[in-house]
């Protein structure tokens, strides 16, 4: 994270969430899937669908954490 142009560092860290922009990329999932680190594709970045099935998929990606 950058504040005031400087470079901080949150940590420990457990989890981190994004959800940002209109147009899915698989930059992150890519190197998360090649680290073998555990994640989950929910909502519009795994495909164009309602609201209500994207919070759903949130929620029962919560559960698994």
């Amino acid at each position: 994270m950058t504040k005031k142009g400087e470079d901080l560092k949150l940590e420990p860290v457990n989890q981190v969430i994004v959800a940002v922009g209109v147009t899915p990329r698989s930059t992150l999932k890519d190197m998360l899937a090649k680290k073998s680190i555990r994640h989950f594709i929910i909502g519009d970045a795994a495909a164009p669908r309602r609201i209500i099935e994207a919070t759903t998929e949130g929620a029962k990606a919560a559960w698994e954490i």
